[in-house]
């Protein structure tokens, strides 16, 4: 008989209060040229979701790195391409042509090529101390930007930025990660962080804005303009504060069962349909005019947890549970 695996409640919530910062960091891109608080809120969410979201990833892909489960990580690769082709449909019901590329990836499907190439590289790398290999992992990340010729092919820059994170959750056991973060003390350091944080991205956005081009892990330094010299140093210390914000983050998540943790087990789902959606709210419901009528925070948080919310329902689900366990069978 198979027996499943318990579920941890607080990761559920995490990852419900993550893909909600994701749907709202998509709607807030759409924006960010036209209201300065959309770019606080796109700069601040891009800080923290998606390393926080790989270090999750992480932690469980334990068993199926070390028992080699090549079967497993087609998933993602079915997964990358189920996205791909979703948008393009999307594009084309929008009246649009679709930009149809398979190795080179800017769009939202590169997490699932890199949760790929994350679970790919140490299967292969099965017998390197993992502790060496971390330490390697952020030197050759701090340099990379230096190589203006690493970009979106095969997701080569935010697979070599972002697989830090990833091998820090392989790493780390996830009930002394919870035991850690936990603590009293840390709870109170993960509040004063997250709203010091929070005001130095609103009083002095302007002065750090140009950093978007590095906290999305796909640009080379040579964008941040003046300051590419010293992207190093800048790759760095975004290390650092996205390491806190992940402690922070797991810190302040409930971690009973609350009425987002059925919906954050769904969080694939949602992350899979969103973008077109929001995409198609832009292209072809006048999404722009309808925003710039309100109060453009009122309306974009709402609509993001609306949107969230639905695709968060088994309907979603169903499809792409589905797909994804298209694999290969040996013969």
């Amino acid at each position: 008989m198979k027996i499943e695996r318990k579920r941890v409640d607080l990761w559920d919530n995490l990852k419900f209060i993550l893909i909600l910062l994701v749907v709202i960091g998509h709607f807030a891109d759409f924006l960010v040229t036209k209201s300065i608080n959309m770019r606080r809120t796109y700069f601040y969410i891009y800080l923290f979701h998606m390393p926080l979201f790989i270090f999750i990833g992480g932690l469980f892909s334990k068993k199926t790195i070390d028992n080699k489960d090549y079967k497993k990580i087609v998933e993602y690769l079915t997964l990358y391409l189920i996205i791909i082709m979703i948008q393009a449909i999307f594009t084309l019901i929008s009246g649009g042509m679709p930009n149809f590329k398979i190795f080179t990836t800017a769009g939202v499907q590169w997490y699932m090529l890199a949760l790929f190439n994350f679970n790919l590289i140490l299967m292969l790398l099965d017998r390197v101390d993992k502790k060496y290999l971390f330490i390697f992992s952020i030197i050759l990340a701090c340099f990379a930007g230096y190589d203006a010729n690493i970009g979106d092919f095969l997701c080569l820059s935010r697979t070599i930025v972002f697989f830090p994170f990833f091998l820090a959750g392989y790493l780390l056991d996830q009930k002394k990660v919870i035991e850690f973060c936990k603590k009293r003390k840390v709870q109170i350091l993960a509040i004063i962080f997250l709203i010091g944080t929070l005001l130095l991205c609103y009083f002095f956005i302007k002065d750090i804005y140009f950093l978007r081009q590095l906290i999305t892990g796909r640009n080379p330094f040579i964008e941040l303009s003046k300051y590419k010299r010293y992207g190093i140093i800048f790759r760095f210390l975004y290390y650092i504060v996205a390491t806190l914000f992940i402690i922070s983050l797991i810190s302040l998540t409930p971690k009973n069962r609350i009425a987002i943790t059925t919906w954050g087990r769904r969080s694939l789902s949602i992350y899979v349909w969103h973008y077109p959606i929001i995409n198609l709210f832009f292209s072809k419901l006048n999404g722009y005019k309808l925003l710039k009528q309100t109060n453009t925070y009122l309306t974009i948080f709402p609509l993001a947890l609306l949107l969230t919310i639905v695709l968060a329902q088994e309907v979603f689900e169903k499809p792409i549970n589905y797909l994804k366990q298209i694999r290969y069978e040996k013969k």
